[in-house]
């Protein structure tokens, strides 16, 4: 079973006005090297801006793997696009959401705790960090503090969202101290996030961040996120078409920049309230929007990464509960390769480590809504029928026997089955033992002197830095 939003030819309309979108209005593309690279791969260049013939764009789009293999520093490997749908976390938000203390900023042990919640779930293959200060750090290198500890206690993959490539590079610096004496180019190890500027525009700082991930052909995510009433028109398809065709125009960019370089197709649109202009992330169109993607994403032939978290308030109610389950439902039935950003909550502001382990029930839930119901015991239940006619007493039936430790119902040790019955602890209760029982057995996964290779690059190019300049 899979949810769906577009009818093949709603798909196929919506790619043509995006195609048109890209040929009649194009890209600004601020960087003269990368302009110069699009041009020599046929796209049409009058100034600043970049205009793609369909037929030039549809085959620049054919050169991005529909999969491809990412790694981490220390011999593991995953395969985005494979049939296998994996989760990408976050650890650290402006605020951390603790079911105690209510909404306040991190501090490291947040972190620390997040990190072992990304160790403990399988499904989980990479990894982002806000670069945000903790605040039981107060000094300047405060995020360079949660920084050093983030890469000592994190062995996937690692997605790297910098907001200026000299971060980048240092993010890169630090990959080559965790690999050791093995290259960086063709590692594998990192995931780099570039963004559009909405309407339609790669500033030149983006530019140079997609410049910086083809020198070692790693894989591009994109940060797209058009503000429908602001940065997009006030329309739930007209800011599709101009996200999509910024995402996938930055797919274009990046395959003429460098052929065959893989790319996370990925798209976060939001609705701007038109009474105060404040942002809204997690709306009930957002599910909408991603359906859509990632059934263009798949018509394309490119893998799709989809939000599946995601709240607008802070806490833990009955509105947080629903739209949970909605953004997760929406993802899971998506069939989107990677899922991004479970546990996400505040209007996308907010991390709580809870939200992280009920996230993970929820993303269990929907995976059995989203299987329906299984055949292959028909003829099984027929023969129970048969032999228990008279009795009427299944508890000890073959099928039963055989069935009674597998996933044909669904449980979840998160969910109260006690009913009536008896007083039980709350999802919430649950989540936190969890989360607490996962953090204190958490070990660091990175070799002792993988860490000793990332504190040395930390002590001699980063904290120096702070002290030259009287920190």
């Amino acid at each position: 079973m899979k949810l769906t939003e577009l009818t093949r030819d709603e798909c196929g309309l919506v790619r043509q006005k995006i195609e048109q979108v890209l040929w009649e209005i194009g890209l600004r593309v601020e960087n003269a090297f990368v302009r110069e690279k699009c041009a020599a791969a046929g796209a049409e260049v009058r100034g600043d801006r970049v205009f793609f013939a369909p037929e030039v764009f549809r085959r620049l789009l054919a050169l991005a793997p529909r999969s491809y293999e990412i790694r981490n520093a220390y011999g593991s490997s995953w395969t985005i696009g494979g049939g296998k749908q994996y989760i990408a976390g976050i650890v650290i938000d402006p605020w951390t959401n603790s079911a105690e203390e209510g909404t306040r900023r991190p501090v490291m042990q947040d972190l620390l705790t997040d990190l072992a919640l990304m160790d403990y779930f399988d499904e989980i293959a990479m990894v982002s960090r806000m670069d945000f200060p903790v605040a039981d750090y107060p000094g300047e290198d405060s995020s360079y503090r949660a920084l050093e500890q983030f890469f000592l206690n994190y062995g996937k993959h690692i997605s790297a969202y910098c907001t200026t490539p000299d971060s980048l590079r240092e993010y890169f610096a630090i990959g080559k101290a965790m690999l050791g004496e093995k290259p960086l180019k063709d590692s594998g190890i990192f995931t780099v996030a570039v963004a559009t500027l909405s309407p339609l525009a790669v500033t030149e700082l983006n530019c140079e961040l997609l410049l910086e991930a083809c020198k070692y052909n790693f894989p591009v995510i994109p940060t797209t996120c058009p503000m429908a009433g602001t940065t997009s028109p006030y329309s739930l398809v007209s800011t599709f078409v101009q996200g999509m065709a910024e995402a996938l125009g930055l797919c274009a960019v990046l395959q003429a920049v460098n052929p065959g370089n893989p790319y996370l197709m990925a798209y976060g649109p939001s609705v701007s309230s038109l009474s105060d202009g404040h942002d809204m992330y997690y709306t009930m169109d957002k599910p909408v929007w991603k359906l859509a993607a990632a059934e263009v994403s798949a018509a394309y032939g490119l893998p799709f990464g989809a939000e599946c978290g995601g709240t607008m308030p802070a806490g833990f109610d009955m509105q947080c509960g629903a739209e949970a389950m909605i953004q997760m439902l929406s993802g899971v039935g998506s069939g989107a390769d990677v899922l991004c950003g479970v546990g996400s909550c505040y209007n996308a502001n907010g991390l709580s480590p809870e939200n992280i382990v009920i996230g993970m029930a929820l993303r269990r839930a929907c995976g059995f809504l989203m299987r329906g119901m299984r055949l292959d015991t028909l003829d099984s239940g027929i023969s129970s029928m048969r032999e228990q006619q008279d009795t009427g007493h299944y508890l000890m039936d073959d099928l039963t026997l055989e069935l009674m430790r597998s996933d044909e119902f669904f449980t979840d040790p998160l969910l109260n089955y006690m009913g009536e019955f008896r007083e039980a602890p709350t999802m919430l209760e649950r989540a936190g033992a969890q989360v607490q029982e996962i953090a204190d057995r958490f070990v660091s996964p990175v070799p002792a002197d993988a860490r000793e290779r990332i504190s040395a690059y930390f002590r001699k190019e980063i904290y120096p830095r702070f002290r030259s300049a009287g920190i």
